[in-house]
């Protein structure tokens, strides 16, 4: 598979290893045959921290297209919990009069012993840096060739609100690359003869969060006796220990403890430590209430999780109980990596581990993934079920600025409506988040870059959809091998999501309906969702989504990710016959 995908559109990630980089002048890229500085630290560049153990990055002084040396990336193997990474060299320099241009990169790559889907990669970024490193758009050229050196091109529209261009030249994957003589021109254009690149649009899909101003901050002022009981409690964990955006003072201001419901943030952000606050209405803006300064802490982490969860229930007692969960996300993989100082583990904030926090409070009303990508997984909402009686996610690409008109709304119901019945409440968030990226499109004239897919759904019949799958896997376990190309067909059909990792498991049962002895069960698994999924909005284009995806990654892919898949424990791996069908489905003939 590819690199876990940093799963913010608001907030795309390019972790910084270091927040003291090499000055650079505007438009120009420094050392780009790579033959100043020390071997272990050429100048002007530096190694990406996702960079895994298998990885050996360094520079070749036996291996150049000119001069002497050449920075090299070979990787022996992959991580089994999360498949390849994406490893490379960075640099960063000034966009300076370059916002608003086209600039033209080139660089010469030579690579051996690729596997099979992997490839070298050159890539551009235009960051927005006042929001820590936002990523306002990107394009990549990729090579597989195990061949000589070879002249790679890519090209990019700088955004004018960028100030910092990114390149990066790296493996995505299992093989060897080398990489020499870079180039960045403005204006100029890649020759024909060059490959040609793979492009990915702008990724914020309706500009960046309005400016606000921050909340007050209020000296620490620790809770003597649990507050009086509300109709909510309003839990925010907001885990945002990377570089991206930290949406603390959007969540105060559209989220206030009022009569109806108190509101509690954990904050992590990457320029300091973590601190819990209740979130109060000010005289002119929103005022955040230190109750908790704990330090540096590992958001990804079990305890750290399910102690926040604690606590909200302990100090903030209430009738229901809503999380908000902000971070990147990875579908079956989890939530809530925490990327900065020295508890960083590279870990995710497994479903299981969310199970079982939620099970040590008995569960909550409403989850709400605001910006994780991925989440509304079968997998993940298996392991959850009835723990989260609504939750809403989306199963493709994710992002906080949508969320931003749902959040103020969300919020003025529950104020007017306490008692809210959870479908409607599920419907108000869905359809808010609908018309905000309706309204992006008017405003920007065109189409977003990338549509969020989002889903509401209810826990409890969650069971029933997991058992209908377990009747179409057996059904096709049934059928293998003698039907394999025909499930292999019927894969290609169906509605893929997350580069190809995923299927939409209603679309993908529409697709088996078409062979009689899947038919029925095909059917079951459609009906189940549909007791299940409360609303479905998002790209026109995934107008036969049902609402939530399987792990069904296209054949190349699966041998990187099914150990990594099969390692997690998840009920429904283990619950259902899921895993054997995909192991019986690519097992060799």
């Amino acid at each position: 598979m590819r690199k876990t995908r940093s799963c913010l559109f608001t907030a795309w990630l390019s972790v910084g290893l270091a927040l003291s980089l090499p000055v650079i002048a505007h438009g120009q890229l420094g050392n780009v045959g790579f033959e100043e500085g020390a071997l272990e630290a050429p100048t002007a560049w530096r190694i990406s921290p996702e960079a895994d153990s298998f990885a050996m990055v360094g520079l070749d002084g036996g291996v150049a297209h000119s001069g002497s040396r050449s920075a090299r990336i070979r990787c022996v193997d992959t991580d089994p919990r999360v498949g390849s990474i994406y490893n490379r060299w960075i640099q960063d320099l000034p966009s300076g009069d370059l916002s608003g241009r086209t600039v033209t990169v080139t660089a010469w790559v030579r690579t051996e012993q690729i596997r099979e889907g992997h490839e070298a990669v050159l890539r551009i970024e235009a960051l927005q840096t006042s929001y820590v490193s936002l990523v306002v758009a990107k394009i990549e050229a990729r090579s597989t060739r195990d061949s000589g050196w070879t002249e790679i091109c890519t090209q990019l529209d700088i955004p004018a609100e960028a100030d910092t261009i990114r390149v990066s030249v790296g493996l995505d994957g299992v093989g060897a690359a080398w990489f020499d003589d870079l180039s960045l021109v403005a204006g100029a254009s890649c020759r024909s003869e060059l490959a040609e690149p793979t492009t990915h649009a702008p990724l914020i899909l309706a500009g960046l969060p309005p400016a606000i101003e921050p909340a007050t901050l209020e000296d620490a002022a620790p809770l003597s006796e649990p507050i009086m009981v509300k109709p909510w409690t309003i839990a925010i964990y907001n885990a945002a220990d990377f570089q991206g955006l930290d949406p603390r003072d959007y969540f105060a201001q559209n989220l206030r403890t009022c009569e109806q419901y108190n509101v509690v943030m954990l904050g992590d952000s990457f320029r300091g430590g973590a601190k819990t606050w209740l979130v109060e209405e000010g005289e002119y803006r929103s005022t955040l209430r230190l109750l908790v300064d704990h330090g540096e802490i590992d958001t990804s982490a079990e305890e750290t999780f399910g102690e926040f969860l604690r606590y909200c229930e302990t100090w903030f007692p209430s009738e229901r109980t809503m999380l908000l969960i902000y971070d990147h996300g990875g579908g079956w993989r989890g939530t809530a990596r925490d990327e900065n100082g020295a508890l960083d583990s590279g870990d995710w904030l497994t479903p299981a581990e969310m199970r079982r926090s939620l099970e040590a409070i008995g569960g909550i009303d409403v989850l709400l993934y605001t910006a994780p990508c991925t989440m509304a997984s079968l997998e993940t909402a298996h392991e959850i079920g009835p723990l989260a009686g609504l939750t809403v996610a989306s199963e493709e690409y994710s992002g906080f600025v949508l969320w931003l008109d749902a959040l103020a709304d969300l919020g003025a119901k529950l104020r007017e409506a306490p008692g809210i019945a959870l479908e409607e409440l599920g419907r108000l968030v869905v359809d808010k988040i609908a018309e905000g990226q309706d309204r992006s499109q008017s405003e920007r004239g065109a189409p977003p870059a990338v549509y969020f897919q989002m889903t509401a759904f209810l826990g409890a019949p969650i069971e029933g959809v997991s058992k209908a799958i377990d009747r179409l896997a057996g059904a096709m376990l049934a059928i293998l091998p003698r039907r394999r190309e025909a499930i292999v067909e019927l894969r290609k059909d169906a509605l893929a999501l997350r580069d190809g990792e995923l299927v939409d498991a209603g679309d993908f049962a529409k697709q088996c309906e078409i062979l009689p002895e899947l038919a029925e069960e095909a059917a079951a698994v459609q009906r189940a969702l549909s007791e299940a999924i409360v609303r479905i909005a998002g790209n026109p284009e995934f107008a036969d989504a049902q609402g939530l995806t399987v792990f069904f990654p296209r054949f190349r892919k699966y041998g990187d990710v099914s150990a990594a898949y099969g390692a997690t424990g998840l009920f429904l791996l283990r619950n259902t016959r899921w895993e054997e069908f995909l192991e019986a489905l690519y097992a060799e003939p």
